[in-house]
């Protein structure tokens, strides 16, 4: 007997999927930095643009962005979050370079360490492959590092309750309380970061736009609609209201809390774009926009995916099959 499935795998459900994905990563960002906080007071935060030192005369010193950087008693920690490997040979050389760069001394820490770890974080799912990948490297000498490494799985459990799970599964760090601990594994509430998860929306790694859309229509514009306008149509009209581009950047880069990364502009600026194309919203000059809002109920982001499917605005790369098919139960 052949195995199938019995639920069409649709374009829809594979962004939606990429969504789902993004928002794991974020919370496990957070789960981190919640497990770093409790036991060594560390401040995570995502990472600036860092200068490298170079190591030696051929390496020319230049920018590098990890994804977060966290610090405290004993922890001194570069973290880079990477859910798929490259295909490419050029691709995956790239990110060796890349990773051997935070081997250096780097500047943008509060308090410029003697040394630190650097963290490859990836989904279960990849967590393999990454560390075959880095210890296959290393072997070959491809690459060399002076300073501990570690790959750390992580993935979301969601049954009763959601938790987080982060697991070491090659390498090591500097501290080995904390690397005993990630070896075995460390399981996090997802009710105890529902703080930072409220304000960590984005990483350094663009989003699907349909999410960006779900952001910008849950949250920035109707912070930037007047009171008396929300009472005047008592959400059964939608309401009218001309904003600038200038003023939905503002609203999206003021966030409090130290995990809070601001969009790039072109992530907005694709998400207005579709609005308009959904005809939510019109173009005006000046980079204003008049956005046609009214509430939505249940999920906003799922109904912006469907609706940009319907409007035929892009084509969806689909993986060369899913081991899930085999798990769904014979057709």
């Amino acid at each position: 007997m052949s195995l199938s499935t019995n639920k069409k795998h649709t374009d829809e459900d594979v962004i939606l999927d990429g969504i789902d994905n993004y928002k794991m990563t974020l919370g496990s960002m957070c789960a981190l930095a919640h497990v770093l906080d409790k036991y060594y007071g560390a401040e995570s935060r995502i990472a600036p643009a860092m200068q490298t030192r170079p190591r030696n005369k051929d390496q020319m010193p230049g920018p590098v962005t990890p994804d977060m950087l966290s610090q405290g008693r004993g922890v001194d920690l570069v973290v880079e979050v990477k859910r798929s490997l490259p295909g490419s040979k050029p691709g995956r050389i790239a990110f060796l370079d890349q990773i051997a760069k935070y081997d250096g001394d780097l500047t943008g820490w509060d308090n410029i360490p003697p040394t630190h770890d650097i963290m490859l974080m990836t989904h279960m799912s990849k967590s393999s492959q990454w560390a075959d990948f880095i210890d296959e490297a290393v072997e070959k000498q491809l690459a060399s590092f002076t300073r501990k490494i570690s790959v750390v799985e992580y993935v979301r459990d969601s049954e009763r309750e959601t938790y987080f799970i982060l697991k070491k599964v090659w390498g090591e760090t500097s501290n080995p309380v904390l690397d005993s601990y990630l070896h075995k594994s460390v399981v996090v509430r997802g009710e105890d970061i529902i703080k930072n998860m409220s304000v960590a929306r984005f990483y350094d790694s663009k989003p699907d736009v349909a999410y960006t859309m779900g952001i910008l229509w849950d949250q920035i514009f109707p912070a930037l609609i007047t009171k008396d306008e929300h009472l005047s149509t008592k959400g059964r009209k939608p309401i009218n209201r001309e904003i600038a581009l200038t003023a939905i950047m503002d609203k999206v880069r003021s966030a409090p809390g130290s995990l809070f990364y601001p969009p790039r502009q072109a992530w907005i600026t694709e998400a207005l774009g579709m609005f308009v194309r959904l005809k939510m919203a019109e173009r005006r000059s000046g980079d204003r926009f008049l956005v046609r809002y009214k509430s939505i109920r249940g999920d906003s982001t799922r109904l912006f995916v469907k609706k940009l499917a319907k409007a035929g605005t892009r084509s969806v790369h689909r993986p060369l099959g899913d081991i899930r098919e085999y798990f769904q139960g014979p057709a």
